[in-house]
């Protein structure tokens, strides 16, 4: 089960991302799994010596709104609440869905925020 209000997942998004899968896992020896998305595009889960998911390795072509860079994401009791705080707050909505809201925080950074327990 998720913890709410806190980072629970965290992603890595990027136009090359066989290259940074294999790099995590020669540098830190974490497993991959490749997965495909609904378009084709490859991206990977990061897992542990004990199977556990860790971090994901994401194709830049699932998420054409995100920069390369990291991705965290924080599981929200409300997203409806939660989002309509983000505007007010100095951030900017990049995209929502009834689970999850890409946002930008007053620094320029992005943040996916998923509710996922609807």
């Amino acid at each position: 089960m998720k913890k709410t209000n806190s980072v629970y997942w965290v992603e890595m998004v990027t136009p090359n991302p066989k290259e940074v899968a294999i790099f995590y896992s020669e540098v830190v020896g974490l497993r991959l799994d490749e997965v495909s998305d609904d378009d084709d595009n490859i991206s990977y889960e990061v897992r542990d010596n004990n199977g556990e998911d860790v971090m994901g390795i994401c194709s830049q072509a699932t998420f054409p709104d995100v920069p390369s860079g990291w991705l965290p994401h924080i599981e929200v009791v409300d997203l409806d609440v939660s989002a309509s705080k983000i505007e007010s707050n100095g951030g900017k909505i990049i995209s929502k869905s009834s689970q999850y809201c890409l946002l930008e925080d007053p620094s320029g950074n992005r943040m996916m925020l998923s509710q996922t327990n609807k």
